[in-house]
């Protein structure tokens, strides 16, 4: 406010007076342009032109912000106002043009920008737009894997079959004969891996529930399908590595200790009569359909029905069996799941790390109206202290003035006439 109304001081009445000539002038010419032809009204523009210019030079030329009524009268004085006023528009020109260089297009502002509460997509549009400067903290730095994301086995078929029920190989043990006894025994092992494979798996799936994804500030969409997909791939492949690498470690203790099993598949029993002392010898089994020995070999079988072999130990046996084609070895090492599903939920994970703001520092160039209304605000304060100091320096000339010629007037009023 204060700005605009310095300028419109300043502005306004030069602008009227020189408005007011030029209307004059232009009735003036305008009386006695009837009389002339087209060439001397061509003539007359330039020199209505020539004038208005002449004029326009001379009201500045002439400009006096400092006038007073005294110097109407004193052109000593009125001069003196016209050097203030000259010196008081330099001072203003240069401060202008200081406020230009600081408010100008060259400077650089910032601007911060806070979202309250984003949500996931609001959060995801600002860092599709590449802001370097963008913070979103979270307020829960640590996400439990619970919360975003979940891991489902889906077995296979044969751990829900009726193989794997007390009922069935209990049937089998009863009927009394070698193949039925192999039977039941290679049956009552799938049970036991089956439910083996699921306690692992459910113990496995707990603690990696319990597990927390710490992150700083939250993950864009992109980033979290990429992080999951690899805490995925390593849930995947780590559970039947340390399944396999625990119970290989147990089988083959039993093996290379060569301890007896009940089913004699690895040794055989010879027991001595009194002369003998009664002493209990063993003897490596020989299956003779592989040619093979179990005091050399853990992958000795001898067939039992068209997809079940009998080994060393029972196990051996079992795993080198097959399941319509495919090896029960290999089902019991990748803990006879078929496939894995997982579930992830983003909303959740973002939910749960719950940034409270965000924020992002942009530059913003000063624009034209920016730049008008910084200028406009600083020049009420320019011209009020210009005013003050030009005014007040012209005061102190005048006084300075007076005071040095005094000396003087006083000296020549001393002075005795000569005649």
């Amino acid at each position: 406010y204060s700005g605009l109304s310095a300028i419109l001081e300043i502005i306004l009445p030069s602008s009227v007076r020189f408005i007011k000539q030029k209307w004059k002038k232009q009735q003036k010419n305008t009386n006695t342009s009837q009389t002339t032809d087209n060439t001397d009204q061509q003539s007359s523009t330039q020199i209505k032109y020539s004038y208005s210019f002449k004029e326009l030079y001379k009201s500045i030329y002439s400009c006096n912000l400092f006038s007073t009524q005294i110097s109407e009268t004193d052109e000593q004085m009125k001069h003196q106002e016209i050097i203030a006023t000259r010196i008081y528009l330099i001072l203003l020109l240069l401060c202008i043009i200081a406020a230009l260089l600081y408010a100008g297009p060259s400077s650089e502002e910032t601007t911060t920008t806070v979202i309250e509460l984003p949500t996931a997509n609001d959060f995801n549009d600002l860092y599709s737009k590449n802001i370097s400067t963008l913070t979103c903290p979270c307020s829960t730095a640590a996400v439990p894997h619970s919360k975003f994301l979940s891991i489902i086995p889906e077995y296979h078929s044969i751990c829900s079959s009726d193989y794997i029920e007390p009922s069935y190989w209990i049937d089998l043990s009863k009927k009394g004969d070698k193949v039925s006894t192999l039977l039941s025994a290679h049956y009552r092992i799938l049970a036991s891996l089956c439910q083996t494979a699921n306690r692992t798996i459910k113990s496995a799936q707990n603690i990696f529930s319990a597990q927390e994804l710490v992150t700083v500030e939250p993950m864009t969409y992109t980033s979290f399908m990429i992080q999951t997909e690899a805490l995925i791939a390593t849930f995947i492949s780590q559970i039947p590595s340390d399944y396999r690498r625990t119970l290989n470690f147990i089988i083959r203790s039993f093996g290379v200790n060569h301890l007896f099993n009940v089913f004699t598949s690895n040794w055989k029993l010879d027991f001595t009569d009194e002369d003998q002392q009664h002493i209990i010898s063993t003897y490596p089994r020989q299956f003779i359909s592989s040619n093979c020995t179990c005091a050399t070999s853990f992958d000795c079988t001898d067939p039992v029905t068209e997809d079940i072999v009998n080994g060393c130990f029972p196990f051996d046996g079992f795993r080198l069996s097959k399941f319509e084609n495919l090896s029960l070895g290999q089902l019991n090492d990748y803990l006879f799941v078929m496939t894995w599903k997982n579930q992830r939920n983003y909303t959740a994970y973002f939910d749960t790390c719950h940034p409270l703001e965000c924020q992002y520092i942009l530059p913003d160039k000063n624009n034209p109206s920016d730049m008008f209304l910084t200028l406009l605000g600083l020049y009420g304060g320019l011209i009020c202290i210009l005013r003050l100091i030009v005014g007040e320096s012209l005061h102190v000339h005048r006084w300075w003035l007076k005071i040095s010629q005094q000396p003087q007037i006083e000296s020549s009023a001393m002075d005795p006439v000569i005649l």
